[in-house]
């Protein structure tokens, strides 16, 4: 593997263009057809977390954990920008290194800090609380331009839609512990109040338990 540049690399490529974020969560599998038709429609660039490749391709697909990057590494495609936060250990992951090694990636620089919403344009270093990999993907889109951010597969770890948590596996593929997600889906609500606070539109366009981003009309047409 070998480093392409950093998210400031990546500024003013996408111009004056809309993105669409997408989880992993169940209601990807679901709603599969009808959100890659909105994909088509709106010419939309596509930011996805972890294994959802298995479901539908994205332009750019984000990793920011080594557990998960090792176990999923395989579901990569070579259509996708690799964007890789700067937990990854990409030198001493010998297994990923040997199923990706030919993938160019950029190094996507971030500090959690709880409570905080910004970022630094002078460095490309994007600042807040990323509890999960989603959140951050909502950040880097609005760091590249974009106005408006929609959001499929953020299912939230409370509402298992169908049954399962996440497009990849059956049942409580993250935790079973429900006073885990619990905690874990208040801190992604929390900062999802705060992007809105901070002008940053994030319309979440499959179901979910963050309700008051739902706009369950978007798919209706497609």
């Amino acid at each position: 593997m070998y480093k392409l540049g950093t998210l400031k690399d990546l500024e003013g490529k996408y111009k004056n263009r809309e993105f669409i974020v997408l989880g992993a969560g169940s209601t990807i599998k679901e709603f599969k057809s009808e959100i890659e038709a909105f994909i088509k429609d709106k010419n939309l660039i596509s930011i996805g977390i972890n294994n959802v490749s298995t479901q539908i391709v994205p332009d750019l697909h984000l990793w920011t954990n080594n557990k998960r990057l090792k176990r999923f590494c395989r579901s990569i495609k070579p259509q996708s920008e690799l964007l890789l936060g700067s937990n990854i250990k990409v030198t001493t992951t010998e297994y990923v290194e040997e199923v990706i090694g030919n993938f160019a990636f950029f190094r996507i620089d971030y500090i959690d800090n709880f409570g905080y919403v910004g970022q630094d344009p002078e460095r490309g270093i994007l600042k807040g609380e990323f509890r999960t990999a989603g959140l951050l993907a909502i950040r880097i889109a609005c760091y590249l331009g974009s106005k408006t951010v929609y959001v499929a597969g953020m299912d939230g770890y409370t509402l298992n839609y169908n049954g399962d948590q996440h497009c990849y596996g059956f049942g409580p593929t993250d935790s079973q512990d429900e006073k885990y997600c619990q905690e874990k889906d208040e801190i992604v609500k929390k900062q999802l109040d705060k992007f809105y606070w901070a002008h940053m539109n994030v319309k979440i366009i499959t179901p979910t338990v963050f309700e008051e981003f739902y706009d369950k009309d978007i798919l209706c047409k497609y």
